[in-house]
């Protein structure tokens, strides 16, 4: 990790059920365009879409999703043989497609992405706060399963010398939905962490905290790992903002004695749909000279046809490229 690791992000794996395979030109232009990794997200609904199995002892039969496994198998390939380094994160958006017809800030899901819809038999009764509430917590043993999940995956990619990090969970924030306690975080990677670190000692284990509000956080250490990294999302569209996140986030970086890695950010705005910072060019240029002094790792989001590209072509946006190099 360090200056100049980030990369679009990738959203591996066929659309209609909630995954696909990235095209060769995908491959091709992140090569090409001098990225040396890749964040590349799955999720524990495509991984293991129908509920393990109980035994009469009370263990669990997973049958997790193979031709999924062997899809990512192969995008993992497809960048190794391009000497990309491959960040696997377990993501989430709404938590669940157990949840419909859900209003985003750029428009309308059919439903979230992320944990099993077996999870969720009541979620026509229940708001995604509240799964969300109940996962933290481990209710119904939640996180003993998705920690059954990552040890497949972490074993599976022990092995491979190009998955270089596993990234635990995408955002597990409150949005100011519920109260900061509840997220529990230092419990999760503690439950999560052990059993990943038992069948892979070598992946950088890598663990997001809260947005930052105000200032507070659920974190008040890092997991008990080695090899663990600090992640942050920044979300900024003013130089202001994003000095005091980054500040914030890099303060507790070094005060835990770990490195910090920006996992997505949107190089204030103008890899986003939104509105972009005005100013974004030299806010991106002076990002990047904080991000090189300190060892600051970063992935631009994201790879898609309104993010990173112009919207309908493979090409990068006018001038985001060149401004991007700069952080290598």
């Amino acid at each position: 990790m360090g200056p100049g690791t980030g990369a679009p992000t990738q959203h591996g794996p066929g659309h209609r059920s909630g995954w696909r395979i990235p095209d060769k030109v995908e491959y091709e232009n992140i090569a090409a365009w001098g990225f040396n990794s890749v964040r590349l997200t799955i999720s524990w609904s495509n991984l293991e879409p129908a509920p393990p199995v109980k035994r009469a002892g009370g263990t669990l039969i997973h049958h997790f999703n193979m031709p999924y496994v062997r899809a990512l198998d192969g995008i993992v390939g497809e960048f190794r043989a391009r000497g990309i380094a491959v960040i696997l994160t377990m993501t989430q958006a709404y938590w669940s497609p157990a949840f419909k017809d859900i209003k985003t800030y750029f428009g309308h899901m059919p439903e979230g992405i992320g944990m099993p819809a077996w999870l969720y038999p009541d979620a026509a009764r229940i708001s995604v706060p509240k799964a969300e509430i109940e996962f933290f917590a481990n209710e119904r043993g939640m996180q003993d399963e998705f920690a059954d999940a990552w040890r497949f995956v972490a074993k599976h990619y022990a092995h491979t010398p190009t998955v270089v990090g596993l990234d635990v969970l995408n955002e597990p924030v409150t949005h100011q939905s519920f109260h900061l306690q509840l997220l529990r975080l230092n419990e999760l990677y503690a439950r999560i962490g052990a059993p990943i670190r038992a069948v892979n000692p070598n992946a950088l284990l890598i663990f997001q905290d809260n947005n930052d509000v105000s200032g507070h956080f659920s974190l008040t250490g890092p997991p008990p790992f080695p090899n663990v990294v600090y992640c942050y999302h920044m979300y900024a569209y003013d130089q202001a903002t994003g000095d005091r996140i980054t500040g914030d986030y890099l303060a507790r970086a070094r005060q835990w004695g770990v490195p910090l890695w920006n996992g997505e950010f949107p190089a204030f705005g103008a890899s986003s749909p939104r509105p972009i910072d005005g100013h974004w060019k030299q806010d991106l240029t002076r990002y990047f000279d904080v991000a090189r002094r300190e060892n600051i790792g970063w992935d631009v989001f994201g790879y898609s046809s309104n993010w990173f590209l112009i919207e309908g072509t493979d090409r990068a946006k006018p001038e985001l490229l060149s401004v991007v190099r700069q952080g290598f």
